[in-house]
């Protein structure tokens, strides 16, 4: 155990002592470091697993606020070498030639690794704390080392798929990176091992409305487009096969596909979270702009059907569901 602490701690040695000889620590500072970090280094391997894990979040809480106080320093540090004249920055740069590292700071990069590995370790032992995972995720995301948010992300849900929260958050980052549709893919996946979560479905309805809105804004700004390049005799023409033939047709497909995520929702929720989703599939479907009277159509139908089914309280199979829910993609 010792020897395992003594390799982690030599391993921060190169760096603190940049961190001295650049003024930025003092020597009792570097001290105090290295005593606070070999207590939580004997902490985090401890075989209680309580200790290790309260050592782990205290250790990465202190080691956030260390780095935070190196940015301080170190910018400070730059302003004050930027603001000395020539000849004062001659003598000083004569004087610390010899300091290792000095033409380029690695020591905030390598600061931000020790972090980095200090999740790392903690996650791999406790594979199912999600609460450590979000807190790596949200440090990753602070930063915007987005290449590792995604790694670490996939990471855990691999080895916790029934972990509805890590799901949720892939499909955000999905959906602002990559596009709906590969956010759907996501979410799709999900439910076929959690079929039963109300805020997968609720997730996955609000893409597919966003899908709507979206195709319906498309469209009516290519009608746009359209009116403005033909003659004043061919507007109306055009608008006509605009509205019910480009518009409708698509977008009532869309519309259809949020009957089968009702359907899917219907057969696998419980009672109470049906009647959560009742409400809330019933006021997005309400507030979808119906311009056009077969859009209109579609809307009141897909109405019509969750009230038809929630009366009549219809029987739908697992196999239908889920196989239904395929074809919302």
């Amino acid at each position: 155990m010792a020897d395992r602490v003594q390799k982690q701690l030599e391993d921060f040695a190169p760096d603190l002592r940049e961190l001295l000889l650049r003024d930025l620590f003092t020597l009792k500072e570097i001290k105090s470091i290295v005593d606070r970090r070999r207590k939580f280094e004997f902490d985090i391997i401890s075989p209680d697993p309580n200790l290790s894990l309260i050592s782990y979040k205290n250790y990465i809480k202190y080691e956030l606020e260390l780095d935070k106080l190196l940015q301080s320093r170190y910018r400070k540090s730059k302003l004050m070498n930027k603001n000395k004249n020539s000849n004062h920055s001659t003598i000083n740069n004569t004087n610390k030639s010899n300091i290792p590292g000095r033409k380029k700071f690695l020591v905030e990069v390598n600061n931000k690794r020790y972090i980095h590995r200090i999740f790392r370790r903690c996650i791999n032992r406790f594979i199912g704390n999600i609460e450590m995972y979000q807190l790596y995720l949200n440090y990753c995301k602070k930063i915007k080392s987005f290449k590792l948010f995604e790694k670490v992300l996939v990471n855990g849900i691999s080895k916790n798929p029934n972990e509805e929260i890590l799901w949720l958050i892939f499909a955000s980052y999905v959906l602002k990176n990559k596009g709906i549709r590969a956010s759907k893919n996501i979410i799709q996946k999900s439910l076929r091992i959690l079929p039963n979560s109300l805020n997968l479905l609720s997730f996955l309805l609000n893409l597919q409305v966003k899908i709507i809105l979206n195709s319906l804004n498309d469209t009516n700004n290519t009608g746009t487009d359209n009116t403005l390049k033909n003659s004043d005799d061919s507007k109306e023409s055009n608008l006509e096969l605009t509205e019910f033939t480009t518009v409708d047709s698509p977008i009532s497909g869309e519309v259809d596909k949020c009957w089968i995520i009702y359907k899917y929702a219907h057969n696998n929720l419980n009672e109470a979270d049906l009647n959560l989703f009742n409400d809330e599939i019933i006021s997005i479907i309400s507030k979808i702009p119906s311009k056009s009277p077969l859009l209109k159509k579609s809307l009141d139908q897909l109405l019509n059907n969750i009230n038809d089914l929630r009366q009549n309280n219809s029987d739908i199979t697992n196999t239908d569901a889920n196989n239904t829910l395929d074809n919302t993609g």
